[in-house]
């Protein structure tokens, strides 16, 4: 129950993030481009991408360490 609730809060915590990062995740993740396609596909310097990802995941971990049990980190 507490992975459900966390899972959901998961989604929700990916959907507010600034659309840039939305979309670089997306693509890396759901998609399983690297970050030069993105890069490319996005017509954005390599480094952009990669620090979009970055601060996603930063921001998606943090959210996700608050709601989980503790014992249970990421």
């Amino acid at each position: 129950a507490a992975l459900q609730a966390g899972l959901g809060d998961f989604v929700a915590q990916a959907r507010e993030l600034p659309l840039p990062q939305q979309h670089a995740i997306e693509m890396a993740f759901y998609q399983g481009l690297t970050h030069t396609e993105i890069a490319a596909k996005l017509n954005q310097p390599l480094g952009t991408v990669k620090t979009r990802i970055k601060l996603a995941m930063a921001k998606l971990r943090a959210s996700l360490q608050q709601t989980l049990p503790q014992g249970e980190g990421v």
